[in-house]
């Protein structure tokens, strides 16, 4: 029985699939992973630059696109160790980073976009057990 070569598309992913899965991500190497896989970085690039977001400026880079992405994976992860809230411990880390991205104030990003009205306390703030999962 003859060996079956993988498409190197397919072995990209199965690469990517591994970075990820590491107890210790590397951020670098899953950048240079994602830049060799084009229609990876489009979905990505597509993904963080939809309405959904709201993103003023866009996202202009691989790098970017993670750290927006890490953030927000980490508060998610880290809300399961704080009191649930109705905030999306997901959203809270990646809008938390938005005044520094549009360099602008928070208050001000906050006004541009429709958002659940705890999410934007959190944001500005004000106390609560959401808070804890970005601070």
């Amino acid at each position: 029985m003859k060996a079956k070569e993988i498409p190197a598309n397919r072995l990209n992913y199965l690469r990517l699939l591994q970075a990820i899965s590491r107890q210790e991500l590397d951020v670098r190497e899953l950048e240079n992973l994602i830049k060799m896989e084009a229609s990876v970085l489009y979905r990505l690039l597509r993904y963080l630059n939809s309405p959904m977001f709201a993103f003023k400026s866009e996202i202009h880079s691989v790098r970017h696109a993670l750290s927006a992405l890490v953030r927000a994976r980490f508060c998610e992860l880290l809300a399961q160790k704080v009191p649930r809230t109705t905030c999306d411990p997901f959203l809270l880390g990646l809008m938390s980073m938005m005044d520094a991205i549009l360099e602008l104030p928070m208050a001000k990003v906050l006004e541009m976009i429709p958002l659940y009205q705890p999410t934007k306390k959190v944001l500005l703030g004000c106390d609560g057990p959401a808070r804890k999962s970005i601070n």
